[in-house]
C-alpha cells in the first residue's frame, strides 16, 4: 500500500483533490482537462500531488475511474462502482482530510473551525460562543442589535444579559432570540436543532426554558418539541459523545464530524445493531474502534484518512 508522504504540500493535495471532484463530476469534459492541465504544469508540486491524489483513490476499491487527460492518465484498473452514496467525491474528500465547509461559507465567515476542532470566541458584548467541529459563524453588532448567523455547524452559545440589544442568531431560515442564557444551536440537513442550558429562548412563535429541545424541521415549515436529553446534547463540550441504543451507523455517522478522513460502513446488517456508551470526540479514531468492536465488526484503517468499519 501506498504511504502519503507526511511534508506534503497540504494546498497542493487538496487542489488536487478538487481537480478530482471536478473530474469525477464532469467526465470528457475538455475544458477541465486543459485546466488541469494548466494547474500541473503550474508547479513540481502540484504533479507530486496529483499523483499522491490518484494513488489513494485507486487503493479504494470499486471506486469509480476518474477520467484525466492522456498526458496524466493513470493506467487504467479493474471495473470499480461506489461503496456509498456519493461514492468517489465523498471518498476522495475524506482521504484528503478535507474539511467540505464550502469556501464562500468560510469567507464570509468571522469565525470558523476545522474537523475535530472545537474553539471558543469572546464577543464585543462580554458574550460567548464555544463553536463545535467544521463550523462558521459571523457576527454583525450593531447600536440596538447583537445579530450574528451560524452558517455552518454547531455553537453554544453564553449571553449576557442586555435587554436593550437582543441577542439574535439566524440559522436555518429563522432566527433564535435571547436575552441572558445559554443554549446550543446545530444546523442538520433537515433544520436546526435547539437545546436550552439556561434562561429562556424563542425559536418561532415558541418559547423554551432550561433543560428544553427543539427541532426545526424545515420541509414541514414546523418546530417539534423534545429530542436528547440536555446532557447528551451538550456533551460535545467536554470532547464526549454519549450514546444510547444508537446504530451504529448513526454513530459512526456522528463521529465523522470529528475525524478528518472518511468513515466507511461496509455492512448494513452492522449498521443496524444498537450500541451504548461514551466516546471520546478528541480521539475519532479509537472511538470508532470501540463502537465497532461493541456491535462484534471490526476496524481496518487502510490510510489515516479512510476508516473501513467491517463485520469481523
Amino acid at each position: 500500500m501506498a504511504d502519503l508522504p507526511a511534508d506534503r504540500d497540504q494546498r497542493a493535495w487538496r487542489e488536487a483533490l478538487d481537480w478530482l471532484f471536478v473530474l469525477d463530476r464532469s467526465p470528457g469534459d475538455r475544458s477541465v482537462e486543459t485546466g488541469l492541465q494548466d494547474w500541473l504544469d503550474r508547479d513540481p508540486a502540484h504533479a507530486r500531488a496529483w499523483r499522491e491524489a490518484r494513488a489513494i483513490w485507486d487503493l479504494a476499491p470499486r471506486l469509480p475511474e476518474v477520467t484525466a487527460p492522456p498526458s496524466i492518465r493513470a493506467p487504467a484498473g479493474p471495473s470499480r462502482r461506489r461503496w456509498l452514496v456519493g461514492g468517489g467525491v465523498a471518498l476522495a474528500a475524506g482521504l484528503a482530510g478535507l474539511s467540505l465547509t464550502p469556501l464562500t461559507i468560510r469567507l464570509r465567515a468571522d469565525h470558523a473551525t476545522g474537523i475535530g476542532e472545537r474553539r471558543e470566541v469572546a464577543l464585543a458584548d462580554g458574550s460567548r460562543v464555544l463553536l463545535n467541529t467544521d463550523s462558521a459563524l459571523s457576527v454583525d453588532y450593531t447600536a440596538d442589535r447583537r445579530g450574528l448567523a451560524l452558517q455552518r455547524g454547531e455553537a453554544f452559545f453564553t449571553v449576557v444579559r442586555d435587554p436593550a440589544r437582543p441577542f439574535v442568531v439566524a440559522a436555518a431560515g429563522t432566527e433564535v432570540r435571547a436575552l441572558g442564557t445559554a443554549f446550543d444551536l446545530r444546523l442538520t440537513p433537515g433544520g436546526l436543532d435547539l437545546a436550552v442550558a439556561t434562561g429562556e429562548v424563542g425559536l418561532g412563535a415558541e418559547r423554551f426554558g432550561p433543560g428544553e429541545s427543539a427541532r426545526l424541521d424545515r420541509a414541514q415549515a414546523r418546530i417539534l418539541r423534545g429530542g436528547a436529553p440536555i446532557e447528551t446534547a451538550l456533551a460535545w463540550r467536554q470532547g464526549q459523545l454519549v450514546v444510547d441504543r444508537w446504530p451504529v451507523a448513526r454513530v459512526l455517522d456522528e463521529l465523522g464530524r470529528y475525524h478528518p478522513g472518511r468513515i466507511m460502513l461496509r455492512d448494513d446488517a452492522l449498521g443496524r445493531r444498537p450500541v451504548s456508551g461514551i466516546y471520546d470526540l478528541d480521539r475519532p479514531v479509537e472511538a470508532v474502534r470501540a463502537v465497532a468492536a461493541a456491535a462484534g465488526g471490526r476496524l481496518s484503517e487502510l490510510t489515516p484518512w479512510l476508516l473501513v468499519v467491517s463485520a469481523a
